[in-house]
């Protein structure tokens, strides 16, 4: 329900009226515009920003491999592929293994990643103390990185059978910390405890779903309502199609409220505290979590900060999601390495801010690291740069610039990590890509990335990084006005050792309603392949002649039956 105010809530702590200091409506857009064609929903950006994160939903699929038992896999999947394609085009996912964690899938908005990260799930390890100890563990790991996120709601939709624990008398059990029972049940509930807090403390709903239907524990049933339930979700349980709560899920993350009050109770000794949140009319129901865990003040009294604090582009690197304190935007590409088994990576960083009031500043310097890492979180490649940026006396508009970088890895999935910080406006900012680099050397047929570059453009420095990769100064820039000059560069590869054939190119560009604006086809003969069975792909981009809005540059390479295809998304405005 949309249009309440602070006025029409009241909240009561362990039953004492709690006056509301803050409130705050969110109303996310719902997201599928029917009169858009389907590939506005199905290819995802080739570019990655930190500066669109704030209203879109931040949604977590926890694939519990450490309870579903091998006959419950495959409604565990069906059901994480309802989540997922329940995804809103902005909404930001990540799915997540309780056990197995490199089969996951870090935040992004590529539904074809994220279905193929749900389609990996195995499960079936059977249910153990280790495997339940792994479970909570997760869901609390989560939930603290999530505490990154201020002000937002975020959801994990927890796919799982359960935990074999009475969750209603772990909260009441006393002070967190306290083990009230010996062993390793024990152990767990301090475990629940802890995950239960940091949900809390998050503002993380979660909505556990069930794919094993209809239960005959009846426990693990409770603990998958009453974790739900206590931290403003709900369950999604007994039923075979979860499509409707899922949507429901969605409804929710999307429009709700924000209150916050301060405690007229000062303790801190960690005890739980009820919260009731009612509606002051008889029309709405409320959601929201059922209470929390006071500081405790002894506890927080040992975690003091250890060691010297790291760079800035160290510290905006490493969070769950990226920090977008200096605006970013990133393109990466990786190219087969003459010679090698291995390719090189081109990467361009777009940062842009303004120049401060009054400043006299002849140059900002900026300082980037580039890192990546493989899907068990070891670091494969890094590099880190520092560029001048000059600035023209007198200059008040914002200051607008391109670092360039280069690795080198052998094929894999990765993650790549830029950062980058500002002396001139003292913040530092972050932002994160999902990169597969192929062996270009085997398949018969591969197309690199398409790569654009754009004039008029920012200033790029170093000046020549990546001469020796790419014949262009690549953009990460995404929205062009008629005036652009934008011309696209990609690379074809025949791999193997079979004879050289002629490829042909065909260039389409589709508008917001699918309809083709422009194609043109050529033959890539086989001389242009000489040497490195490899032959560059360059053209003009008309964007002169499209119409405002939104639209595709597909490039697709054939070679007899054998088909391959690159997108881009941009915007003309």
């Amino acid at each position: 329900m949309r249009g309440l105010t602070a006025a029409d809530f009241t909240i009561l702590e362990d039953g004492k009226p709690q006056r509301v200091k803050t409130f705050k409506a969110i109303d996310l857009d719902d997201g599928v515009d029917v009169k858009l064609a389907p590939w506005t929903r199905q290819v995802a950006p080739d570019i990655r920003r930190n500066d669109d994160l704030k209203d879109r939903r931040v949604v977590v699929i926890v694939m519990d491999s450490a309870t579903i038992p091998a006959r419950g896999v495959p409604h565990a999947i069906q059901f994480g592929r309802s989540v997922v394609e329940g995804l809103a085009p902005e909404d930001l996912a990540a799915v997540v293994y309780t056990l197995g964690k490199a089969n996951g899938q870090t935040f992004t908005q590529d539904r074809t990643r994220l279905l193929a990260a749900v389609e990996r799930f195995k499960g079936g390890f059977g249910e153990s103390f280790y495997f339940n100890l792994m479970t909570l563990n997760t869901l609390r790991e989560l939930a603290e990185q999530l505490a990154s996120l201020p002000e937002r709601r975020k959801a994990i939709f927890f796919v799982s059978a359960g935990v074999g624990l009475d969750f209603s008398q772990i909260m009441l059990s006393g002070i967190p910390g306290q083990a009230d029972v010996a062993g390793q049940i024990g152990q767990l509930k301090e475990e629940m405890k802890a995950a239960f807090t940091a949900a809390q403390r998050a503002n993380v709903s979660i909505y556990a779903v069930d794919p094993e239907g209809l239960k005959a524990d009846h426990l693990k049933g409770d603990f998958l309502k009453t974790i739900s339930e206590s931290t403003g979700g709900f369950a999604i349980t007994d039923i075979n199609d979860p499509a409707p709560g899922i949507a429901q899920a969605n409804r929710e993350n999307g429009s709700y409220y924000l209150l916050g009050y301060q405690p007229s109770n000062e303790q801190a000794k960690g005890r739980y505290r009820k919260i009731e949140v009612k509606a002051n009319r008889p029309d709405v129901t409320v959601r929201t979590r059922t209470g929390y865990f006071e500081p405790d003040a002894r506890r927080a009294a040992t975690e003091a900060t250890r060691g010297a604090s790291p760079s800035p582009v160290v510290s905006a690197i490493g969070g769950v999601l990226p920090k977008a304190d200096l605006s970013l935007r990133m393109h990466a590409v990786p190219f087969a390495r003459p010679g090698s088994n291995q390719s090189d990576v081109a990467i361009v960083l777009q940062g842009r801010h303004a120049i401060p009031e009054g400043s006299t500043a002849p140059a900002d310097d900026v300082e980037v690291l580039v890192r990546a890492y493989d899907l068990q979180a070891k670091l494969h490649a890094s590099e880190s740069a520092k560029a001048r940026i000059a600035i023209r006396p007198g200059a008040t508009n914002d200051l607008h610039y391109a670092v360039l970088s280069q690795l080198t890895l052998k094929s894999g999935r990765y993650q790549l990590r830029l950062s980058a910080s500002s002396t001139l406006v003292g913040k530092s900012g972050s932002v994160y890509c999902e990169l597969d680099v192929p062996d270009f050397s085997k398949p018969t047929l591969s197309l690199s990335g398409v790569m654009l570059e754009v004039v008029p453009s920012p200033i790029a420095a170093p000046k020549g990084k990546l001469a020796s990769i790419v014949p262009i100064v690549p953009s990460a820039e995404r929205d062009f006005v008629t005036g652009d000059t934008v011309t696209a560069f990609a690379r074809i590869y025949q791999g193997g050792k079979d004879a050289l054939r002629p490829i042909e190119v065909t260039t389409r560009i589709l508008d917001g309603a699918g309809r083709e604006v422009f194609s043109a086809v050529e033959t890539v003969g086989v001389a242009r392949f000489a040497g490195e069975r490899a032959a560059d792909l360059r053209f003009a981009v008309p964007v002169a002649t499209l119409a405002p809005g939104q639209h595709l540059l597909s490039v697709t390479a054939t070679r007899g039956k054998v088909t391959t295809r690159q997108d881009v998304r941009f915007t003309m405005r």
